[in-house]
């Protein structure tokens, strides 16, 4: 009796790692691809629905380069949790598949999907993604640090399916691959934006932008992939390839005699909240001999809306090195004066939106006069972008 009983744990043991992820103990994507294909095959027969929902958790990267693997682990197993109990609504669920037959896996990394079986309508599965999304808003106490998860079933929210968006959904795959290789095949390059001294007309410093060179697109602006860099988790890595590129750039014009100009490079607001930024700057500068008074960093207002606290703190490492620190896009988004006059900021940037109607808008006149206004009371210098008319020069010059 015994060897039975030893022989049935032993099966059971094994068929547990083929089929479950030994970390949050759900089905893993084995288990949850024959589930799935089961599932296919009854609403075949039976002519019902079924929705397949795919869940990632927004920040887990970030948790797990900033708090360590061990915390990774635990954010995972809360997250598994909370997604469980939303499928077990009311404890109907066996251990993972409730009577209806909903089940959840976890495919690995930090990647959920759920299976929905027996649906009548569309709508009951975004009221149960509604219901995923809202389980993983709610902060996690990870070893003793309060974090917040965030879930995304299409970042932050959902969509329902069809057709044309599996065209889109492929297109943006497919941008999304070669977005992650552009960085190893060198496609990212930056052009340089001038900036002038409104009375002396001198050039006083530049702008670093980045384009990338699209292999069949031709060169793309910001605007058409920086939202996906931000979806795919390169913002880190490509503000840090744009710090060692700016310097090399500067080292060069040096090398041929130019005289050098300060250089700001724009970074995302959750890179100043990258406690090893000070290092990264400090060894890009270290290695071009460039001086930290040359290179600029600018931020949006959005920094002060996570961790100002950790913000302020990595600026003010910065502006110990001798970086300046400019708040770009300055009016268009949140700012709290309290914090703004904590930053060690040196300039204030107007927005272009601001300047492009100064001849023609008394809005536009009276906001651009006031942040003039508050940047010389808080002492600091003021850059208004997209100047391009010879009246909207004027304007500036006379409110100095």
């Amino acid at each position: 009796g015994h060897d039975i009983t030893r022989r049935k744990e032993a099966e059971e043991e094994i068929r547990r790692l083929a089929y479950y992820d030994p970390l949050t103990g759900l089905p893993n994507r084995l288990l949850f691809t024959e589930q799935l294909t089961r599932g296919i095959a009854h609403a075949g027969r039976h002519g019902g629905k079924l929705a397949v929902i795919f869940v990632d958790l927004d920040n887990f990267k970030r948790v797990n380069d900033t708090l360590g693997h061990r915390a990774g682990d635990e954010l995972l197993r809360i997250a598994s949790g909370r997604l469980l109990s939303v499928l077990r609504g009311h404890d109907t669920m066996s251990r993972h598949v409730d009577n209806s037959g909903h089940s959840i896996a976890r495919l690995g990394g930090d990647e959920f999907t759920v299976l929905l079986n027996g649906l009548h309508r569309p709508e009951d599965a975004a009221l149960v993604a509604q219901r995923l999304v809202a389980a993983l808003a709610e902060p996690v106490v990870v070893q003793g640090t309060e974090v917040f998860v965030g879930g995304s079933i299409g970042r932050g929210g959902f969509q329902l399916f069809d057709p044309s968006m599996n065209a889109r959904a492929l297109d943006r795959l497919h941008l999304e691959t070669q977005l992650r290789r552009a960085m190893e095949r060198n496609e990212f390059v930056l052009h340089y934006q001038p900036r002038v001294d409104v009375l002396s007309g001198r050039i006083i410093g530049a702008e670093a932008l980045i384009r990338w060179q699209h292999a069949e697109h031709g060169l793309l602006p910001p605007g058409d992939f920086i939202p996906m860099v931000e979806d795919t988790g390169l913002v880190i890595p490509i503000g840090e390839w744009a710090i060692g590129e700016v310097c090399r750039q500067m080292a060069v014009w040096r090398a041929q005699g130019v005289q050098p100009v300060p250089v700001a490079v724009n970074l995302a607001s959750t890179h100043l909240r990258e406690q090893g930024l000070p290092m990264v700057v400090h060894a890009a500068l270290t290695r071009h001999g460039v001086e930290a008074s040359l290179l600029g960093i600018e931020v949006t207002e959005s920094i002060l809306l996570a961790d100002p606290e950790v913000s302020i703190e990595i600026a003010a490492k910065l502006c110990v090195m001798g970086v300046q620190l400019s708040i770009d896009d300055f009016g268009t988004g949140y700012s709290s004066l309290s914090y703004l006059k904590r930053l060690p900021i040196a300039a204030l940037k107007i927005d272009r939106s601001f300047v492009r109607d100064l001849d023609t808008d008394p809005d536009d006149e009276a906001i651009v006069s006031a942040i003039i206004a508050l940047a010389h009371s808080l002492k600091l210098k003021v850059v208004a972008e997209g100047v391009e008319t010879a009246s909207q020069l004027r304007f500036l010059q006379n409110h100095k």
